[in-house]
């Protein structure tokens, strides 16, 4: 082989790596986003926990529950009764849910590890909305005419009472010791809580306007807010429980709702841009990014770790997306929850920092530009060696 030719063969290669390196960018870039369950009708309620995403499919003519593995890909049925399963939440192997197939609606349960099913509630009334920490699931329940929050121990099988008053509690969220809801005892709709080992019941808000969906983990509480607007938009707030201290997170923008909360991660799903998309705020560093940039609705967010899943109607129907929060944060989701202070007043128009990620065509462009470059070069090679 002549010294040209070797000098053509060093330049194709160089160029071919150049091609792969930015091939490999550009998937880096753009592949923080990912979709879960594709469009079959209708998919809503995801819950995740570690590797596995739960949530209601209604692509079998009623719901079901189904789950998905995102380190091996793998989607898998969890229920197959043909009456209704809504609202699943998830801890460990274990999922539970809303289930309908009884005259009376009661809160079934899962285990993933040994593929068995079983019943949680027994008793009368309607039974929905469960939420599950380690051994213990709440819900709540209509016997009575009233809707009170319940529990139960799964290791003894004892169900409970947690909300006595004589009005609505419902909604209840559980994370550690704690377990909040909504209630409406005072004529609006405020946040309560109870300490499970102490069992004591406190008042989180006091404000006259209705609050909703609260979420927790660790000490802090976060729910949707209507106090600054007449009911007609709604605000995220928190709440420190050992420090008792409330505090504001979302501006004053559009109507946001559906928090949800992992250590020091807050999301929810926010209209400022004329669709529902989904946000994220940092409490160590009070710092707001914009997740979603599609121009349909994202909404109902669930956190956990570094990945943030929610519904999408991006192509139609409703399907399960998923977000890895390492393109923002990196990966830093270990360690306690760091209590929170006070953010500072707000700027007039809040900055959004947002990720960078390369167009979709960005690598295919380069690519071409490659092309050419090394077609002109081999060409002068190719002219001087003759």
């Amino acid at each position: 082989m002549d010294r040209a030719c070797m000098k053509l063969l060093f330049l194709q290669l160089q160029i071919t790596c150049l091609i792969l390196s930015l091939l490999l960018i550009s998937n880096i870039g753009g592949s923080h986003e990912f979709k879960i369950a594709e469009n079959t009708d209708f998919n809503t309620y995801p819950a995740i926990y570690e590797d596995i995403v739960v949530w209601s499919s209604c692509r079998n003519d009623n719901c079901d529950i189904y789950g998905y593995n995102l380190s091996t890909n793998e989607e898998f049925r969890i229920t197959t009764h043909p009456e209704w399963q809504l609202h699943p939440a998830i801890y460990g192997n274990i999922v539970v849910w809303t289930d309908f197939r009884n005259e009376e609606i009661d809160i079934n349960g899962y285990n993933i590890s040994t593929k068995e099913e079983f019943q949680i509630t027994t008793g009368p009334g309607w039974n929905s909305h469960p939420r599950i920490y380690k051994n213990t699931v709440v819900w709540d329940n209509t016997r009575g005419h009233i809707i009170d929050v319940y529990g139960c121990n799964l290791l003894t099988g004892e169900e409970f009472r947690i909300s006595k008053a004589l009005w609505e509690q419902f909604c209840p969220e559980i994370h550690g010791d704690y377990v909040v809801w909504v209630d409406g005892r005072n004529g609006n709709f405020d946040i309560y809580g109870y300490n499970l080992q102490t069992k004591e019941e406190f008042q989180i808000t006091t404000d006259p306007h209705n609050d909703r969906c609260p979420a927790i983990h660790g000490d802090i509480v976060v729910w949707s807010d209507s106090r600054k607007s007449n009911y007609s938009d709604h605000y995220i707030y928190g709440y420190n429980l050992q420090t008792k201290e409330e505090f504001q997170i979302a501006a004053d923008l559009d109507e946001v709702s559906s928090p949800a909360i992992y250590k020091n991660y807050v999301v929810w799903e926010d209209e400022r841009n004329g669709n529902l998309d989904i946000y994220i705020y940092k409490l160590l560093t009070n710092e707001e990014f914009q997740i979603t940039k599609d121009t349909s609705d994202q909404k109902n967010p669930a956190i956990y770790k570094d990945i943030v899943v929610w519904i999408d109607n991006r192509n139609g129907g409703w399907d399960i997306y998923g977000y890895n929060l390492s393109s923002l944060f990196g990966p830093s989701f270990t360690g306690p929850p760091v209590p929170h202070t006070s953010p500072p007043e707000p700027p007039p128009f809040p900055p959004v920092q947002e990720s960078f990620t390369f167009p979709k065509n960005f690598a295919a462009i380069v690519a071409v530009i490659a092309l050419i470059i090394v077609s002109v070069l081999a060409f002068e090679v190719i002219k001087k060696s003759s």
